[in-house]
């Protein structure tokens, strides 16, 4: 163990450590097991899909609603924040 903490490390080839997936990876990565799984679900359950479907549906509008909104407060956030420092 000392020899190859001293200069045995030395002898070895290396190899490339493969970079962390990137948070889009991930996320298209589950967002295609959801979508796997709902898929089996409308087929074994085929009166829920209309259901299931607004369901998402709503999701999605929701989602791209609170977005702006969280999006809209930061910009007035920032805006307050530049004219602060414009003052000082």
């Amino acid at each position: 163990m000392t020899e190859f903490v001293m200069d045995g490390y030395l002898k070895i080839e290396g190899e490339e450590i493969p970079m962390e997936a990137s948070r889009m990876k991930s996320f298209k990565k589950h967002m295609g097991i959801i979508v796997e799984k709902a898929v089996m679900l409308m087929t074994f359950y085929p009166y829920y899909s209309a259901l299931f479907a607004l369901g998402i549906i709503a999701f999605v509008c929701l989602s791209f609603y609170c977005t702006d909104y969280i999006l809209d407060k930061l910009e007035k956030r920032h805006e307050k924040d530049e004219k602060i420092k414009k003052k000082t």
